[in-house]
């Protein structure tokens, strides 16, 4: 029995973390695993099993998504290979291969929802978007068994599959920290960006900009830190007063979380909300947008508070009220300490093994 695991980008973010664990607990059931992916990405700083073979196919600039596709084509014609994607468009010419070849359908994780943050969110022309809502469609009517990371996904796509939830990694939920933290008297505000429209960037600004025309009537010093993979962006606004940092490894990023006390989710649309998990294992007090499936385990004024509109001013209506509550800053972050602890790395491989023992 052998898995492909088919990456159209390898970077360092929530769906390569949770890709490379599901290719290191295949490899560790004793299944050949094969991890195809463009060789123009970053590596991602999560370990890869040994035995897992990477397949970075070299494409040139012009034609990257065309040798791409005939690679993963041609490879799909493979006797025994369980193919595995994230990607809607991937998983069409791999279903339509393993029709032709009287093969298994593939497996589609499904992540996110694919309309709303890869066309629909994207500036792409009118034909594109066209053609890209065509290619959804299709996604969701060709033979292919489905992966779901959250129920939220599950319910709201309508479509028969399993579900597996993703998983905090281990350095999060350990206690201690490396880090060195705050001074006691203030109090850092993080967040995590990229340059894309799902994650909030701009309202994120705006907040910023409308916390801290209140701040001074506070009872607390504050920072704001961003934490971001894109040097670009980080440079557009370092005239802001806010902390950019550079994560490059778990450990970093572990330290980054830590030296929050209050941390911030603003997407739009959210399949699972992995960097939302990982601040509350950290023990961060959460303000989130209700931005999908951070609904599975984040319940308003329970364990996080989820903002009652994607707005700066709400945004900044709630980092105010934390900052003047520290009792119930603290105790939002000792629950979200606790749910986080359910989302462990042994019930991940647990779900994934029963998985792959009834996938033959």
């Amino acid at each position: 029995k052998e898995l492909v695991i088919v990456a159209e980008e390898l970077n360092a973010s929530g769906g390569i973390r949770i890709l490379t664990a599901i290719a290191n607990i295949a490899a560790e059931l004793g299944i050949k695993v094969r991890l195809i992916c463009p060789d123009y990405s970053a590596n991602p700083f999560y370990p890869i099993c040994s035995s897992v073979e990477l397949c970075a196919i070299k494409t040139g600039r012009n034609s990257r998504r065309l040798r791409f596709t005939l690679a993963v084509m041609r490879a799909s014609t493979e006797i025994r290979c369980i193919f595995l994607t994230p990607n809607y468009r991937t998983v069409i010419l791999i279903s339509l291969a393993k029709l032709i070849t009287r093969q298994k359908p593939p497996i589609l994780l499904v992540q996110g929802f694919d309309t709303l943050t890869l066309i629909n969110l994207i500036n792409t022309s009118g034909v594109k978007k066209w053609i890209n809502r065509y290619l959804y469609w299709l996604s969701c009517v060709v033979p292919c068994r489905r992966i779901f990371v959250s129920e939220y996904l599950r319910r709201s796509i309508g479509k028969d599959g399993s579900l597996i939830p993703n998983f905090v990694a281990p350095i999060f939920l350990e206690t201690g920290n490396s880090a060195e933290p705050p001074a006691d008297d203030v109090i850092r505000v993080g967040f995590i960006a990229n340059a894309t429209p799902n994650k909030g960037m701009d309202v994120f600004l705006d907040g910023v900009r409308l916390f801290m025309g209140r701040a001074a009537a506070l009872p607390t010093s504050i920072e704001i830190a961003c934490a971001t993979q894109d040097r670009a962006l980080a440079e557009k606004h370092a005239g802001m007063g806010i902390m950019f940092i550079q994560p490059k490894s778990d450990r970093e990023l572990k330290d980054f979380y830590r030296s929050c006390q209050i941390f911030l989710s603003l997407s739009i649309s959210e399949g699972f909300g992995l960097h939302v998990l990982e601040a509350m294992a950290s023990g961060c007090a959460v303000v989130s947008t209700n931005s999908g499936g951070v609904t599975d385990f984040l319940h308003d004024g329970e364990n996080g508070l989820l903002l009652a509109e994607r707005s700066a001013a709400a945004m900044a209506e709630a980092v105010a009220s934390l900052v003047s509550d520290p009792e119930r800053r603290r105790r939002l972050g000792v629950m979200g300490r606790v749910t986080a602890s359910d989302y462990d790395l042994a019930r991940f491989r647990d779900n994934y093994r029963r998985f792959f023992s009834t996938y033959d």
